[in-house]
């Protein structure tokens, strides 16, 4: 049970850390509207990527959690 805590408050701490490089890196809201569109398209890129990162850790989490009990029986 303790493995399992400490498992979701890394994946948390990982989410938060992730949330805030997007948030320091995006650049949206520049003068010139095709810089504008270009830096939502990357930024657009960036959040696609940093959510398939997201679903592989808890897809990887469901697994690890499956296997920790399995072998807790």
């Amino acid at each position: 049970m303790k493995k399992t805590i400490v498992i979701i408050c890394c994946v948390l701490a990982i989410v938060v850390v992730g949330i805030i490089t997007l948030a320091l890196n995006r650049d949206p809201f520049v003068a010139d509207s095709k810089n504008r569109e270009e830096s939502y398209k990357q930024y657009l890129q960036k959040s696609e990527a940093f959510f398939d990162s997201v679903r592989r850790t808890n897809s990887d989490l469901e697994v690890g959690i499956t296997h920790l009990k399995f072998h807790e029986r």
